[in-house]
């Protein structure tokens, strides 16, 4: 009689065997039986449903490992084989001039806008203002402000120099000084 062979073991005759294996006291001929038993057990690969399923997810896994792994390198050469532009914007510079000269024309009854007239009136208007101030009470009548200035004479070859009266001498923060006598610097 031909034997079945299982290429995936139902679950229970997968236990049942590892049983068999596993019984250890027997008489003789019980031994003589397992042997014939454990034989064709070893004979017969062990496969459980597990185990393929094991089997049928890792190719999945690398198939797509290995599909995204083509993806990037393609993406990657077409990166760096595709045709590329830079594109620059200039804008359009045009020089515009905002002056305008507008007539104002008194016999004008409305604006314009072709011959740039505009309507205009002419009027005149005079106004007066007043204010009273009162008085501080002090006043000062002392004259005209006086000073000292200092005047070097670095004339070479060494000569002595006369400044007459209402001389005038400017200092470098523009204020005016006038002498009022006559001055002789010697040498």
């Amino acid at each position: 009689m031909a034997k079945k062979i299982y290429d995936i073991k139902p679950p229970k005759t997968a236990h049942k065997k590892e049983k068999t294996r596993k019984e250890s006291k027997v008489s003789f001929d019980e031994v003589k039986i397992k042997k014939s038993v454990t034989r064709s057990i070893k004979d017969e690969p062990l496969i459980t449903q597990h185990h393929h399923k094991k089997e049928e997810h890792s190719i999945w896994q690398s198939i797509l490992v290995v599909s995204l792994i083509i993806v990037v390198m393609v993406g990657v050469y077409l990166f760096f084989k595709l045709p590329k532009a830079d594109i620059v914007i200039w804008p359009k510079v045009d020089n515009m001039s905002f002056k305008q000269t507008i007539i104002a024309d008194k016999t004008a009854t409305s604006v314009n806008v072709a011959k740039f007239v505009i309507p205009a009136q002419y009027f005149q208007a005079t106004k007066t203002i007043s204010q009273d101030f009162q008085a501080t009470g002090s006043a000062s009548n002392e004259g005209k402000a006086t000073g000292t200035i200092t005047i070097y004479n670095k004339y070479d070859p060494p000569a002595s120099f006369t400044f007459r009266a209402g001389t005038h001498f400017m200092s470098d923060s523009g204020k005016l000084f006038v002498v009022l006598q006559k001055v002789v610097i010697p040498a």
